[in-house]
């Protein structure tokens, strides 16, 4: 009599610390983007600005030992990924902590954004990158660093260190001055050159100055240091999450 053999099948069980892990990075300067698509595994790590996910979702239940193997390659993915991300939240934490101990504005980051918006029209009474008027744009701009100006020219002013032209630096505010007060503000550039709205017809641009009755304001110490301890305490939040993710 033909017995027929008995197969035995095994499956490999899989274990992963993290089946399922979200993590909310936070970061400011720079624009790094690490990201993949494996099978089991999608990651995103981004410092730009804004926040985003890292997401790392594994099968628990694998069916073979390829299947064992694959997933041990992607996780590690997801392991360098993570410490590219807190690396560079690292990097920027010491920016920042620099930057409060030198208490000057970000003045790099500040022409960064007031220059992205080259080319948005001039709209009476805008402040948004629909349309700008002068002190619209202003406190638009600086709102993006940390910095909460009033609304319009005059009492942009008013809140401002007044300083000399010759202690003037890129990221301080000039302003224009009529019989009746402060009529229109730019962010200095540098070189004799301001971004600004300039009027109905025409769109945010960089200049010279056409001018020389203005003067020069900085934004107040006090500012720039809650501004900059709120920018440490999100890298510091992002750090404790991706270095308590296992």
């Amino acid at each position: 009599m033909n017995v027929r053999p008995r197969v035995l099948t095994h499956r490999v069980p899989f274990v992963f610390t993290t089946a399922a892990l979200s993590i909310a990075v936070v970061a400011f300067s720079s624009s790094i983007t690490y990201a993949w698509s494996p099978s089991h595994t999608s990651a995103t790590v981004s410092a730009n600005g804004s926040i985003k996910q890292f997401d790392s979702v594994v099968d628990p239940n694998k069916a073979s030992v390829e299947e064992y193997l694959s997933d041990g390659v992607q996780s590690q993915r997801a392991r360098t990924a993570r410490a590219l991300a807190i690396s560079d939240l690292e990097i920027q934490l010491a920016a920042a902590t620099a930057q409060l101990a030198s208490a000057h504005l970000d003045s790099v980051q500040v022409l960064k954004v007031a220059a992205r918006y080259k080319g948005v029209h001039y709209i009476f009474g805008g402040t948004t990158p629909s349309g700008f008027d002068c002190s619209g744009y202003t406190q638009f701009v600086y709102n993006k660093v940390g910095v909460s100006l009033p609304r319009v020219a005059q009492a942009q002013y008013n809140f401002t260190t007044k300083i000399t032209r010759s202690q003037a630096q890129p990221g301080d505010l000039v302003f224009f001055h009529g019989v009746s007060g402060v009529y229109h503000v730019g962010i200095y550039a540098g070189s004799n050159t301001i971004w600004h709205a300039p009027r109905t017809g025409k769109s945010v641009e960089k200049v010279k100055l056409w001018t020389t009755v203005v003067t020069y304001g900085r934004i107040p110490q006090g500012q720039i240091n809650a501004a900059t301890n709120k920018k440490i305490k999100r890298i510091q939040k992002a750090l404790k999450v991706l270095r308590s993710a296992t």
